[in-house]
């Protein structure tokens, strides 16, 4: 199963690398995962450093957007950039460029996506990062995730991880390992697993997934 993962750099001097780093090492190894990064502008000297690791290593392509267009624009211009030069992925992973990934990231992903043909998203909990580089080493504060959209009295009220962060909820807890995946109404943007079905659906619609 094909993998693009999207990565926006502005300024990302001290975390870019390390997040490409950490998509190196990950354990899904049945197809090619190809990673984009859409520099934004930088002027920390991370697009030198970047395009520098993108001539050396070949893991990666990086794009230059020239100034910075923001999470949304950025994004729908990397996937325009992509469409118009590569053939779709089956899925695509938008990933927030200060994540260090644990290595069975991508293939839990895959797993939870091919499980069940209704399931068009799935995403992942983010935790402070601790040192830790596997899945064993949740132990950082758990500091974001999807939510739900409650209607209470006509109005729509979000329930995401704020409701956990004041109610003192951190990080990995016993017992977590067994309910590994929960359906909820969205996804972090920056930490997300899409379908290729349900993107090209939204692009040729609306002529951009992020809004």
């Amino acid at each position: 199963m094909s993998v693009y993962v999207m990565i926006l750099n502005w300024n990302g001097l001290r975390y870019t690398p390390s997040c490409i780093n950490s998509i190196q090492k990950q354990d899904y190894t049945q197809a090619p995962v190809k990673i984009f990064v859409g520099d934004q502008g930088s002027m920390d000297g991370s697009r030198e450093t970047l395009q520098s690791i993108s001539t050396t290593t070949g893991w990666f392509d990086l794009v230059n957007f020239g100034s910075n267009l923001g999470f949304s624009q950025g994004y729908n211009r990397l996937i325009e950039f992509v469409k118009s030069n590569y053939v779709d992925p089956q899925y695509w992973f938008f990933l927030n460029n200060d994540t260090k990934l644990f290595e069975d990231a991508i293939s839990a992903l895959l797993e939870c996506l091919k499980t069940d043909y209704n399931y068009a998203i799935a995403g992942l909990d983010a935790y402070e990062y601790n040192g830790g580089t596997t899945k064993n080493d949740r132990t950082g504060k758990l500091s974001g995730f999807g939510g739900w959209i409650r209607r209470d009295d006509s109005k729509l009220n979000i329930d995401g991880f704020g409701k956990y962060w004041t109610d003192g909820f951190s990080g990995y807890k016993p017992g977590m390992e067994k309910q590994p995946w929960f359906e909820d109404d969205y996804e972090s943007g920056g930490m997300m697993m899409v379908k290729n079905l349900v993107l090209n659906q939204v692009w040729a619609k609306h002529g951009r997934w992020f809004d």
